[in-house]
């Protein structure tokens, strides 16, 4: 989330705009399994949300314990950095109104390591229609699930958490700092290996927030017993925090790439 708020780039309004236009073409609409039972899957991306608020803390994962979760040939940055973010969007197409939380994991890059860095989600929970997870799992990883997700201000600053099952499993509260927010664009690339065909795929989200400095108060990850994935997303460090304002941000199509493993 870092490079998402701090990584500006000037690619992020064209690639904004091309949702918009892309968008007004789709019409079908599709079907595909549920976690646990059919449901109808909404048009394919992209999409375009607006008015979001982002809740984020950068961390240091136990690479030890992640390692074997990221899908081969994905490997983990070296310094096993990421972060968790809490989302919401208020307006958009297609799958607004979302709150969501995501775990995502920084990787490390043998294509452009000057240029370019990616992500790999490792885990999300999203607050929405079942419809609407169900899309984003088609489209954007099966390692999403449908849940609660909630952010709330306080009197310094927000506190934003996320539950499964009616329990809470995140726990996030931050400080705003007492300096104006300051606009911002930035592209974030997002790196997903399909389970059903083991294609890797691209995902790009331009994004435009009002940055806004903040401090971590606290983070608390609650392990699930019945998941080891998500019991090995415990940070062993929090580095950062920072707010983003009225963000907008563009939801690409997934796009299958070559993608060449970084050398041991």
């Amino acid at each position: 989330m870092q490079r998402l708020f701090s990584q500006v780039s000037n690619l992020c309004y064209s690639f904004f705009m091309l949702p918009v236009i892309l968008l007004a073409l789709v019409t079908s609409i599709h079907t595909a399994a549920a976690e646990d039972k059919m449901e109808p899957l909404l048009p394919p991306p992209p999409y375009v949300t607006a008015e979001g608020l982002c809740i984020s803390v950068g961390v240091k994962w136990d690479s030890t314990a992640l390692a074997k979760f990221v899908p081969s040939p994905l490997k983990l940055s070296p310094d096993a950095t990421g972060a968790i973010n809490i989302c919401n969007a208020k307006r958009g197409y297609v799958i607004t109104p979302i709150t969501y939380a995501n775990f995502d994991v920084d990787l490390a890059n043998s294509l452009a390591p000057d240029s370019e860095s990616f992500v790999w989600q490792g885990f999300g929970i999203w607050a929405a229609s079942p419809a609407v997870v169900n899309t984003a799992r088609e489209y954007y990883g099966e390692q999403i699930h449908l849940g609660d997700a909630r952010i709330t201000e306080t009197k310094t600053g927000y506190r934003a958490t996320a539950s499964l099952n009616g329990k809470e499993v995140v726990a996030i509260e931050v400080k705003l700092a007492d300096k104006p927010c300051t606009p911002a664009n930035a592209l974030i690339s997002y790196l997903h290996v399909r389970l059903r065909t083991g294609e890797i795929q691209r995902i790009d989200f331009p994004v435009a927030p009002d940055i806004c400095e903040a401090t971590p108060v606290s983070v608390k990850v609650t392990p699930l017993t019945n998941d080891s994935l998500f019991a090995a997303l415990q940070p062993k460090e929090v580095v950062y925090a920072v707010v983003g304002k009225n963000a907008t941000i563009g939801w690409g199509k997934p796009l299958t790439i070559s993608w060449s493993a970084p050398a041991k």
